[in-house]
This record gives C-alpha cells, structure tokens and sequence, in this order.
C-alpha cells in the first residue's frame, strides 16, 4: 500500500491527539513531551522525505512534468502513426474512434493520454484502482460501473481497438493489456518522459 493513501487519516489523527493530551499540556511537562514529540515527528518526516530535495533544481525530473511531456511524446507518436489495425481480423478505423470521432487509447495511467489531449476508454478512467477489483464485484455490481478488469480486456479491445496500447508504468498490473497487444502483433516503442511502453497497431 502506498503510504499517500494514509494522508486522510492525518487529520483525524491530530484532532484525536490533542483530545487525549489537551488536559496534560496545562503543565510544564506536557507541552515538554508535546514538544518532543513534534520534533521527533519533523525529524521523521524530514528523513523520509529529504531524497526528493535534489530534484528541486532539475524541473525536467518532477513527476508532474514527466506525465505532461509523457502526454505531449505520445499524442506525437499518435499523430505520427497513421497505420491501422494488424491483427488477422479486418476492422474498419471506426472502430479505434471514440464517440466524438478521436482515436482511443487503452492504459491504467489514464493522467498520461488526458495530458497530451488524447481519449482513453471509459472502462479504465479510475486506473488501476477499478480494474484490480472488477473481476470479483458481482453481476448486479458490475451492471452499476462501467468498468473493465483483467478478464474482459481482450473482449473490450475487439469490440473497439485502440490507436495506442499504454503501459509498463510502476506498479501498474497491465499485463492483460500488453498480451492483448502482442497477440495482436502490435509494433511497440518506448516513451522517452516516462520510461513506458506504447504500442502501435
């Protein structure tokens, strides 16, 4: 588990401290041991957190950036490759277009298409939060969302094929999209800003 996730708790955590240590900090000790425990905190905070410092003077390396220069290679690279679908079955280039007549993009880092103007499947806007639990909801829950796991991948994509087939980002369980990319015989390159994968039909 990512430790972001557990930014929620912090401040309910704060408010259940100060309810529980409010009457001692009434005396000389306790805002000692309050104080302490402050800067046992930043002190924490400050080592887990200092190996970013030297990122600061290199704007090219932030993370945000990465995606948005990421976004910009791959709607590049899209524009760039104009070939249509290879597999052994003939689709029409309908078929890889979204509703508004713009080709698709199918990936798990649905931040990366959207930053360079592109269309991702609805199936896979949340990421990979949705998608590593789809294949275990029920029918009734399924009929809810409109969402995609591992399982209905290769359905998905032959019913409408994608211009471009996103992946190998950390942590990102894509493995689903890369088979159905190399079953189809997909010419793949690899994205500069991102170190990812992109496949090409």
């Amino acid at each position: 588990m990512q430790r972001d996730y557990l930014a929620s708790l912090v401040p309910f955590a704060a408010i259940w401290a100060a309810a529980l240590t409010g009457p001692y900090l009434r005396h000389r000790a306790g805002q000692r041991i309050a104080a302490g425990l402050a800067v046992v905190s930043l002190v924490i905070g400050f080592a887990t957190t200092v190996r970013y410092v030297r990122y600061l003077p290199s704007p090219q390396a932030w993370i945000p950036l990465r995606i948005a220069a990421a976004g910009r290679e791959l709607a590049e690279l899209m524009s760039e490759n104009e070939a249509g679908p290879k597999s052994s079955v003939d689709r029409p280039d309908s078929a890889r277009l979204s509703h508004g007549g713009r080709p698709l993009v199918a990936t798990l880092a649905p931040l990366v298409a959207l930053e360079g103007g592109l269309v991702i499947y609805p199936e896979m806007a949340t990421g990979v939060f949705a998608y590593r639990v789809y294949d275990r909801l029920t029918p009734d829950q399924r009929r809810l969302l409109r969402g995609v796991g591992p399982a209905g991948v290769s359905e998905l994509l032959a019913r409408r094929s994608p211009a471009a087939i996103l992946v190998d980002f950390p942590k990102t369980p894509d493995a689903a999209l890369r088979a159905a990319a190399e079953r189809a015989g997909y010419a793949h390159l690899r994205l500069r800003a991102m170190e990812a994968t992109v496949y090409f039909p």
